[in-house]
C-alpha cells in the first residue's frame, strides 16, 4: 500500500472517530456530579473534586504559513497545547485540542466551554488544577506559600489527587506512541489523531485494560508557575472552607465513609452559595 493511500485511510479513521468523541468524552452534568466526588477521596480524601485539570504538549511538525510560530511552544518545538480533565478513573472527560503551543493553559481554560458551564451551570464540585490557572470557586490551586499546618495538608492533598491527570496524560501517551513524535500529517488530521486516540483511551478504561503497571506511568512536565495569580477572593475563601474542612487520615476514605463527606460537602457548598 502506498503511503499516500495509508495517510487518507488513517485521516478517514481518526475523523470517523473523532466524530463520536462527543459520546465517549463527556464532563458530568450537574445532575451526576455527586458520583463523580464520591470517587477522588479515596486518593488523598479530597472533598468536592469532580475533574483534573491540565495540559500537555503534542509534538507536531511545522504547519507553515504566516502562523506557524504560534505553534512553537517554551521548549522551542512545534506543538499543540492539550487541554484534559479527567476523574478518578483516569478518563477523559474534557479535551481540547484546538490551541497552538504558546497559547498559555488559563488562556485555553477561561475560554473553554467548560470553564463556562462550571461558571452557569450551577456546578457544586470543583476542578483541582495547578499554579498555571487562578484560583476560583470552581477551579482550586495549592497554595504557593503554606503558612499553616492544614494549608500543608491542603497541598498535600490536592498535589495526590491532582496526580490522576499526570497518570492519565502518561497512561495515553504510552497507548498511542504516536502522541510522543511529530506526526507527518496536515494540522487538522493530527488534531483528529489526539482527539481519536482519547477516545480509545477512555474505551480502553472502561473496559479495565489499562496497562497493569499504571500507576508508575506519569506525565514528565515541568510546573507551570508562568501564571503566578492566587485568583479572586471568592476562590480563595472557598479554598478555605476545604482546608478546613480536610479530614487528615493514615489511610484514604473507603466507599463506605465517602457518602460522608459528600454529604458534609453539600452542605459546605450550599452555604457557600448562599454566601456569595
Amino acid at each position: 500500500m502506498s503511503q499516500k493511500s495509508v495517510s487518507t485511510f488513517v485521516a478517514r479513521v481518526a475523523a470517523a472517530i473523532k466524530d463520536i468523541a462527543a459520546l465517549h468524552i463527556k464532563f458530568p452534568q450537574p445532575e451526576r456530579e455527586a458520583a463523580v466526588m464520591l470517587a477522588f477521596p479515596i486518593y488523598a480524601n479530597m472533598p468536592g473534586c469532580i475533574g483534573c485539570i491540565d495540559r500537555t504538549l503534542i509534538p507536531i511538525r511545522s504547519p507553515g504559513g504566516p502562523d506557524a510560530e504560534v505553534y512553537r511552544c517554551r521548549k522551542d518545538y512545534f506543538a499543540i497545547n492539550v487541554m484534559g480533565v479527567c476523574d478518578a478513573s483516569l478518563k477523559f472527560t474534557t479535551l481540547v485540542v484546538n490551541w497552538p503551543g504558546s497559547a498559555h493553559d488559563s488562556r485555553i481554560f477561561n475560554e473553554s466551554t467548560l470553564c463556562h458551564h462550571l461558571q452557569h451551570m450551577g456546578y457544586k464540585g470543583f476542578l483541582l488544577g495547578d499554579s498555571g490557572y487562578a484560583c476560583s470557586s470552581y477551579l482550586l490551586t495549592p497554595f504557593l506559600n503554606p503558612g499553616t499546618q492544614k494549608e500543608r495538608n491542603f497541598n498535600a492533598s490536592h498535589i495526590k489527587t491532582r496526580n490522576c491527570i499526570e497518570r492519565a496524560f502518561g497512561v495515553w501517551k504510552r497507548r498511542f506512541a504516536v502522541l510522543g513524535i511529530p506526526v507527518r500529517t496536515k494540522l487538522a488530521v493530527t488534531q483528529d489523531i489526539i482527539a481519536a486516540t482519547a477516545v480509545l483511551h477512555n474505551l480502553a478504561v472502561e473496559n479495565n485494560l489499562l496497562p497493569d503497571d499504571n500507576d508508575t506511568i506519569l506525565e514528565n512536565q515541568e510546573e507551570d508557575f508562568t501564571y503566578i495569580h492566587q485568583g479572586a477572593r471568592q476562590g480563595q475563601r472557598r479554598r478555605a472552607e476545604i482546608v478546613e474542612r480536610l479530614v487528615v487520615t493514615d489511610s484514604p476514605i473507603t466507599s463506605t465513609t465517602s457518602e460522608n463527606f459528600l454529604a458534609a460537602f453539600s452542605t459546605l457548598s450550599a452555604a457557600f452559595c448562599a454566601a456569595s
